[in-house]
């Protein structure tokens, strides 16, 4: 038995469309584009404005005596805090704390055929290396 979804049957291919349509149906998708750039810029900003906030003397003078240093940031805090715990053998704070140094290990990614075989092996060094391959790889999965 044939799962039918009534919403596809109302759907009409692109190509199909008035020059007018398509228009419309761009400009929804670039002002919804839009909005989620905006949220995430105002998401981003917001984080950015805590780090750089001033910590409160109760929390300089606890920094103080935990990690034997006066914050400047906020960010400070959080990064003594991280400190502190991965020498207390919390494994994730530790993780954090090496990959923001920039000593993450190399990322391994391994595609196969339908038979098993390795198609494409690919070791990405950096995030945009790896941004490249990903993009090629839709690409041609896309083709």
């Amino acid at each position: 038995m044939a799962n039918k979804n009534p919403k596809r049957e109302n759907l009409k291919p692109f190509n199909t469309l008035s020059k007018d349509e398509r228009r419309e149906i761009a400009q929804k998708g670039a002002e919804a584009t839009n909005k989620k750039i905006k949220e995430k810029k105002l998401l981003k900003d917001t984080i950015q404005m805590f780090f750089e906030s001033t910590p409160t003397p109760e929390v300089i003078e606890q920094c103080a005596n935990a990690f034997g240093f006066n914050p400047k940031d906020l960010q400070e805090v959080i990064t003594g805090g991280l400190i502190q715990k991965a020498m207390c053998g919390d494994a994730k704070a530790f993780e954090v704390l090496r990959d923001t140094a920039g000593q993450k290990p190399v990322d391994k990614k391994e595609i196969t055929g339908a038979d098993g075989e390795q198609l494409i092996k690919t070791v990405y060094v950096t995030k945009e290396e790896k941004n490249k391959v990903n993009e090629h790889i839709n690409s041609v999965i896309d083709n």
